[in-house]
């Protein structure tokens, strides 16, 4: 599990990073840059990972999941691989697959690397349940509040809808 100086530090990096988008955005430039950023309409952002905490939830499902099957493995790092993986094989898509059929088959590639005799298609549920449950991070609300007196906001994700609304809607967001 990670520690609380690591955690405090991606906080405070993550606060770092929503200053410096607040003032350039902000940013009344004198000359050439003015142009730039006058035109800028909207703010963009993906769901899960940046306005979205997903770590916590994942790994303690990974936890869940090594336990279940007998097996002792870091879950940070399972995860990390699991997702590693994950974003490779959502890269390598040619059509829609749900999260489900992708995390499953992700979970299989693994259960055979690391000779795991679980139910990829069971344990993927466990995975699948902390979708729709996950917190915005501190400062996502109110960054959000600031950009859309200016900006339109939008909010993306290549996740599946349920959950995605249901995380928007728990945090106030959508």
């Amino acid at each position: 599990m990670e520690t609380t100086e690591s955690l405090l530090l991606e906080a405070q990096e993550r606060s770092i990073y929503t200053e410096g988008l607040i003032q350039s955005l902000d940013y009344q430039p004198r000359c050439f840059m003015q142009e730039k950023f006058k035109n800028i309409k909207a703010v963009v952002f993906d769901a899960y990972g940046t306005i979205i905490d997903t770590k916590d939830g994942s790994v303690r499902a990974a936890e869940k999941i090594l336990r279940k099957n007998g097996v002792i493995l870091d879950p940070v790092n399972f995860y990390a691989e699991w997702k590693s993986l994950h974003k490779k094989n959502i890269l390598a898509l040619t059509h829609f697959v749900s999260e489900e059929v992708i995390f499953s088959q992700d979970l299989k590639f693994l259960y055979a690397k690391y000779r795991i005799e679980g139910n990829a298609d069971a344990d993927v549920k466990i995975l699948l349940d902390t979708l729709g449950c996950r917190s915005a991070y501190c400062d996502t609300n109110d960054t959000i509040d600031y950009l859309k007196r200016k900006y339109k906001i939008v909010i993306g994700s290549n996740s599946d809808e349920e959950p995605l609304r249901k995380d928007l809607m728990r945090n106030g967001i959508y």
